[in-house]
């Protein structure tokens, strides 16, 4: 039940979002929002790197429908995945079909997504390792095309998705109002002033919020996940975004309910923050390392069970060494002074990286170790079957998105 102040969610299933009501949801939002909020819930890297991160028309939706991960199709689906289960190339089959229903009914033209769905495919995979088999309540930041959150709903998981970026906002919305049929809890619209409780949505559910409800609403919430997830974005963050998030997954995960409890992400993203920063971050948060092979890292609730015999940070350096660091930390911090003045990037804080760390002792690393063994011999389903049912569904032997098109014509 809602607290005090606060409003029902039973009205926001109104489906489909426009650009216009995001807009001014937003500017009503920004009129309460400190400065510094504003300033640290924005796509930092987007901006940095001119990527497109808004739209004025919804027909430039069709852009988003596969982003991000082009040209990598191939080397995902061999070294990444390593093939696809019967079960894993069904999903595939079942959601890109309603991807391409959605491009076809909302663009007029058919559009595949390959690298999306397969990088989420991947997240997907581990997500069941870690669940034991029952559908969990799952909290994503910085969804992308939303095709994760789309799995877990067709799987019948209660999901929860919170992003930044206006464009990837509206096609998320759009793509799950599609799929099914109008049942997504929309908090971007009329949400006033009282801030919503972010109530984990029945399996089978989405639940779907703005910045700024997020801002107001996830260090109040009493609501219970099981995981957060945030791919490829955490070091693409503001620093004080970055904490904030951290602080309310925390939050998020306190449940003393037996069930798993995890922040789990496949990649990091660019290096707008460092990885000795992000790493650092997430301890400060309270959370403990506990599986990173490089494709798959989690982290668990410090004092938990599920935090058992995870990975301490190096605290002490011999005297030497921390000479010879001190001295490179002055001579980065001059050098950061004179980057600055000349609006570049600072250079990346290098005292620490993650290392790669397995723990038989831990209970997410043993399941991510027994799941994948447990499924070596199953992935029978090669390259050129899922390649065969794209040119089949697509109608064409040239499945690249459009931005794919692009860089190959920049090739030699």
């Amino acid at each position: 039940m809602p607290g005090p102040g606060q409003t029902s969610l039973v009205d926001a299933r109104l489906g489909e979002l426009s650009v216009a009501e995001y807009d001014q949801a937003e500017q009503e939002a920004m009129v309460q929002t400190p400065n510094r909020a504003i300033m640290a819930f924005q796509p930092v890297v987007f901006h940095q790197y001119g990527y497109p991160a808004r739209v004025r028309m919804g027909a430039e939706l069709f852009k988003y429908i596969d982003v991000m991960h082009d040209l990598r199709f191939e080397e995902d689906f061999h070294q990444l995945l390593g093939g696809l289960t019967r079960e894993e190339f069904d999903l595939l089959q079942r959601l890109t079909t309603l991807i391409c229903r959605f491009s076809e009914a909302r663009f007029g033209r058919k559009a595949l997504a390959r690298s999306s769905v397969l990088r989420h495919l991947y997240v997907l995979r581990h997500i069941r390792y870690l669940s034991g088999g029952r559908p969990l309540r799952v909290l994503e930041i910085g969804p992308g095309c939303g095709y994760l959150g789309a799995m877990l709903m067709l799987e019948g998981y209660s999901y929860a998705a919170m992003d930044v970026t206006q464009a990837f906002y509206l096609y998320q919305n759009w793509f799950w109002n599609f799929i099914s049929d109008g049942q997504v809890t929309e908090l971007a619209r009329d949400s006033g002033l009282a801030p919503r409780e972010m109530t984990a949505p029945q399996p089978g559910g989405i639940l779907h919020v703005p910045w700024w409800e997020f801002v107001r609403s996830a260090l109040r919430s009493g609501a219970p996940f099981d995981l957060v997830v945030c791919n490829h974005a955490l070091c693409e963050m503001h620093r004080d975004s970055l904490a904030f998030i951290l602080k309310s997954a925390r939050r998020l995960l306190d449940a003393q309910d037996g069930r798993p409890k995890a922040f789990v992400l496949e990649g990091w993203g660019a290096r707008y923050i460092s990885l000795s920063e992000a790493t650092k971050s997430f301890y400060r948060a309270g959370f403990t390392m506990v599986h990173n092979d490089g494709g798959i890292i989690v982290f668990a609730p410090t004092g938990t069970s599920w935090a058992t015999n995870g990975l301490r940070l190096p605290h002490h350096t011999p005297l030497k060494r921390r000479y010879v660091r001190g001295v490179r930390r002055l001579l980065r911090r001059g050098i950061n002074v004179v980057r600055r003045a000349m609006w570049e990037s600072p250079l990346p804080d290098m005292s620490y990286e993650p290392c790669e760390y397995r723990a038989s002792g831990n209970p997410f690393s043993r399941a991510i170790h027994e799941g994948r063994s447990a499924e070596r011999g199953t992935k029978t389903v090669g390259l050129e079957q899922v390649n065969r049912f794209y040119t089949e569904l697509l109608g064409s032997e040239n499945h690249l998105n459009p931005d794919e098109r692009f860089l190959t014509e920049l090739r030699p």
